[in-house]
């Protein structure tokens, strides 16, 4: 049985994503946020605070990830396939620390370290007190542990998806991308993982009072709060309409929430705001990232479902999903399923597809055989058509267009014996087919009592 069997797998998203090892049948994993071994090893007492005692399998200690390396290239997120590095539990506890010395170089808490101390004082003053200041020490608890992991999940993502999550949410703040092991594209073994991990752990990054103060953690937090109705009272306590509540009350699914304010979190948080699980919100921008990025994987990699990436391979990758082009491709993209554009992984042509000529180099022979034709018109024989489409102003646009919208070759077959205007022509109508394939037509509804681009290249010669 799956993991996390709530956390629904949309199907659709196999059309983004390469399918994984489970024979294709969502390309996903129900990861752990905190691992099930770790959990029961380490943070048993956490089942007393959720008041169950399987909390560690309740989808908030859960969240879904691609299981293969090409997934999370894709989704620019980590990937899930085997068990975690220990570096990636420590970042939650560290199970080396004692709190019985000063705290200093190794010997300093994580999250879950300062959390159980002070959750262990606060139930045995409880105890004496009755059931029912256990309830409310339990619900306290309850959401700073739920806060923590809706925290700690968003840093699954890749680092360029963070900052651009920070602009968003105007926050101020640094949020590190994390990772569980090898099988994340980023990597090339486990060594190089544990390393990474480690130096967020000296820097402090997810000790408690860094965690409490971060704006994201605090944003988290008011946003569970308002979402539940709930208010945190001047003694820690959590009340609702002025009464006390339970840990279940605090620890409900509030993902879609998530999503709606967070529109980044929709690359691991699969959800619409009525709460139907499987039911995809995906924003555009993430759909359009999505598809440029499996583009640029497929020209490097082909279409293979089971490839892993080689570091020159990463480089490659890494240098053109950072390049104005990959920019240019995404919003293109975008703007295409703002139409209503329905991406199709069977049907829809790359813009690597590497053949014929490429752009830049049908621009530049056109350029030159526009010249040619220009300064020899009587070798024409009656073709005043193509004249009149060399010199139109929107010939420039269409191959511009082209351009922005990521296409990097024509399918045509040119060559120096060709007669300039013979070339020219085949240039010409090569690009209105390619303006075509691309969509690019059906964007001009402010022109509507206009003939399309394309229309005007549509000749034999």
């Amino acid at each position: 049985m799956s993991a996390f069997s709530r956390l629904k797998r949309p199907p659709e998203m196999l059309d983004y994503i390469p399918g994984g090892y489970s024979g294709g049948r969502s390309g996903f994993q129900g990861a752990h946020i905190i691992g099930k071994a770790f959990w029961r090893d380490n943070l048993d007492f956490l089942n007393d605070v959720l008041e169950h005692k399987n909390a560690r399998n309740f989808s908030f200690n859960g969240v879904l990830l691609p299981e293969t390396e090409l997934g999370g290239a894709v989704m620019n997120v980590a990937s899930h396939n085997s068990s975690h590095v220990d570096e990636f539990n420590q970042l939650v506890y560290n199970t080396n620390y004692d709190p019985n010395i000063p705290d200093s170089g190794k010997n300093r808490p994580a999250f879950f370290n300062r959390f159980e101390h002070e959750y262990q004082e606060a139930r045995e003053e409880a105890e004496d007190l009755g059931q029912d200041e256990v309830h409310k020490v339990n619900a306290q608890y309850a959401l700073k542990f739920v806060v923590y992991e809706d925290f700690f999940k968003i840093h699954l993502m890749g680092q360029k998806v963070l900052n651009k999550l920070a602009d968003e949410a105007g926050i101020d703040a640094e949020i590190k991308s994390i990772y569980l092991n090898d099988y994340d594209y980023r990597y090339d073994d486990d060594k190089e993982v544990s390393r990474d991990l480690q130096s967020i752990i000296d820097s402090g990054y997810f000790e408690p009072e860094a965690v409490e103060n971060h704006p994201l953690y605090q944003q988290l937090k008011a946003l569970r709060l308002k979402t539940l109705g709930l208010e945190e009272a001047e003694d820690g306590r959590i009340l609702k309409d002025g009464q006390p509540v339970r840990a279940r009350d605090i620890t409900r699914d509030i993902d879609a929430h998530i999503v709606e304010k967070y529109p980044q979190t929709g690359r691991i948080i699969f959800d619409d705001i009525n709460g139907k699980k499987g039911d995809v919100n995906v924003p555009n921008s993430i759909r359009a990232d999505w598809i440029a990025r499996k583009e640029i994987l497929e020209d490097i990699l082909g279409k293979r479902n089971d490839a892993t990436i080689n570091e020159e391979q990463r480089e490659e990758f890494e240098k053109r999903v950072a390049s104005p082009a990959f920019e240019r491709r995404v919003g293109y993209l975008e703007g295409r399923l703002d139409c209503g554009w329905k991406y199709d992984p069977d049907t829809h042509k790359s813009p690597y597809a590497k053949k014929g000529i490429s752009l830049e180099d049908a621009v530049r022979v056109l350029d030159q055989d526009q010249k040619t034709i220009s300064q020899n018109p009587e070798n024409l024989v009656d073709n005043s058509n193509l004249i009149a489409s060399l010199q139109h102003p929107e010939a420039v646009n269409m191959f511009r267009a082209l351009h922005k919208s990521g296409v990097t070759h024509l399918d045509v077959d040119i060559n120096a014996a060709m007669s300039p205007e013979v070339r020219a022509a085949q240039i010409l109508q090569a690009g209105a087919k390619a303006f075509r394939a691309e969509g690019l037509d059906s964007s001009k509804q402010e022109r509507a009592n206009e003939p399309e681009i394309a229309d005007e290249f549509d000749y034999s010669i």
